[in-house]
């Protein structure tokens, strides 16, 4: 129920969308964007503004605007901004750019791929985070995919690294991780124009600082975000999440779904005993000829 004596936050949903049948462009190649199954796409997509229109339920919340931006002929829903863009890869960094267009218009900036389910209790979260903490601080949900019930963050797998930077919120620590993607941001205005004001908006293009080696869309996602700590719940994948849809390793074997478990089921510090051990034992068992 809404409460008229509270503030009613004005909330911008952006979603980079772009479906095209397969081209042949090798660089492209490896997306599902050219590559799904198209009514297989726009379930993910139809859920994904599906899940932001139920931001409004909030009691805070007193409007949610979600625009679907886009190349013109290359999508699987209505374009709210078409980006007169002949390259998909640059999607992210336009639709930023038409963010920062309307940087005094919102209290909330919400940047979404389009095939991430977003909790209402995630924008929830964040408003209460907001409320004791500086202005370079950002509550970054995890992104995790499910299988068989069991919640398994990839981007953590595929690079991960946590920092000393900790604090505690609503009984849970959170922790700085190197990682910054999650294919999803959720910003105040204040953190959303901090970011822009510190942010190198000249950069198109991958982002090579550090391990970082994400694609062109996490590059865009990384080089708005690097003036800030994003903090990530550390040990429980089920508070403060978002929902990656269309999973990365969607076929497990008996014991990937075993070892998945175990992990899930063990101390985050013990897990990081385990990778680093993993990596020592890799770079040993290297021969001179593989290096």
């Amino acid at each position: 129920m809404k409460n008229d004596t509270q503030p009613q936050l004005r909330v911008l949903c952006c979603v980079p969308h772009y479906f095209a049948e397969r081209t042949g462009d090798e660089h492209l190649g490896q997306f599902k964007s050219v590559s799904q199954q198209p009514d297989i796409r726009r379930r993910y997509v139809e859920q994904t503004i599906s899940s932001l229109r139920n931001l409004s339920s909030l009691p805070e919340v007193g409007s949610v605007d979600i625009r679907v931006c886009g190349i013109r002929g290359n999508s699987l829903v209505s374009l709210d901004v078409e980006f007169d863009e002949p390259e998909p890869l640059f999607l992210v960094f336009d639709t930023i750019e038409w963010m920062l267009e309307r940087r005094e218009d919102y209290d909330y900036y919400l940047l979404v791929e389009d095939d991430i389910d977003v909790p209402a209790e995630v924008l929830s979260n964040v408003i209460a985070f907001d409320q004791d903490s500086l202005v370079n601080e950002v509550f970054h949900p995890n992104r995790i995919e499910l299988d068989d019930g069991v919640a398994f963050n990839t981007d953590l797998k595929t690079f991960s690294e946590w920092t000393t930077q900790r604090k505690l919120f609503r009984g849970k620590q959170l922790v700085v991780n190197a990682n910054p993607h999650a294919a999803v941001f959720v910003l105040s205005a204040a953190k959303f124009n901090y970011c822009a004001d510190h942010a190198d908006l000249s950069l198109r293009g991958r982002l090579r600082i550090g391990e970082f080696r994400g694609g062109m869309m996490a590059s865009a996602f990384a080089n708005f975000l690097s003036s800030v700590s994003l903090y990530r719940v550390y040990d429980d994948l089920t508070f403060h999440f978002v929902v990656h849809q269309d999973k990365f390793e969607p076929h497990l074997t008996t014991y990937e779904k075993l070892s998945r478990f175990a992990h899930s089921a063990l101390p985050p510090p013990l897990v990081d005993t385990i990778k680093r051990l993993k990596r020592r034992v890799s770079r040993e068992g290297a021969s001179p000829g593989d290096e």
